[in-house]
């Protein structure tokens, strides 16, 4: 990844917080990840936090992966110069029989299953994981993706309104957005939340 991103003249790239395939150790993964940025200090590194369930989780576990992810960005910050998380919440499926689940379309799942209280409940975190991202300087945005309350640019406005937080945003991803029939055009997009658009996979 780091020699095609070098070939190629990329500003940095994006990686997982761990990567079990790649690397199953995770101190010898992160300090590989180290190793790069203090060899090539212009690159910027961006890190997936991973998923966080603040919607459905158990309230003891969501706590804990708060602190953790904190701690992380802290460490991303300090070790790689990181600027900016990539994030998902929880996967949100109607309640269904697994055979039926299996076939759900985008459209069916994510912010179509999605409850005012869930809602609720990850803006509330949000704004936890954002004040800590303040802090540090750091931008979190959520990747627009099929089966999570943010697939859609409709319900990440919902969303952001309700987190009114300068450091959480949106991560766009177009092509993610596109296998959702309620999507949305790229200029309904740009239109709902253009102004929060704080990364892109293109």
């Amino acid at each position: 990844l780091f020699r095609i991103a070098l070939q190629n003249g990329c500003d940095g790239v994006e990686v997982h917080r761990l990567c079990r395939k790649c690397e199953p150790n995770e101190e010898i993964y992160l300090n590989k990840l180290v190793d790069f940025k203090n060899s090539h200090p212009d690159k910027e590194i961006v890190f997936g936090l991973g998923v966080i369930k603040f919607s459905r989780g158990q309230s003891d576990v969501v706590a804990s992966e708060l602190d953790s992810s904190i701690k992380f960005m802290e460490w991303a910050v300090k070790e790689c110069g990181s600027r900016g998380m990539n994030l998902f919440t929880d996967a949100l499926c109607p309640p269904l029989e697994p055979h039926l689940l299996a076939a759900l379309e985008p459209h069916q799942a994510g912010s179509a299953s999605a409850t005012e209280e869930d809602y609720e409940k990850n803006a509330s975190h949000l704004k936890t994981l954002g004040d800590a991202a303040a802090s540090l300087g750091v931008l979190i945005a959520l990747e627009t993706h099929h089966g999570y309350i943010h697939d859609i640019p409709s319900s990440c406005r919902k969303l952001m309104d309700m987190v009114n937080h300068d450091s959480v945003g949106v991560n766009y991803d177009a092509g993610n957005i596109f296998l959702n029939r309620n999507g949305g055009s790229i200029a309904d997009a740009f239109r709902l939340i253009g102004d929060k658009i704080y990364y892109a996979h293109l």
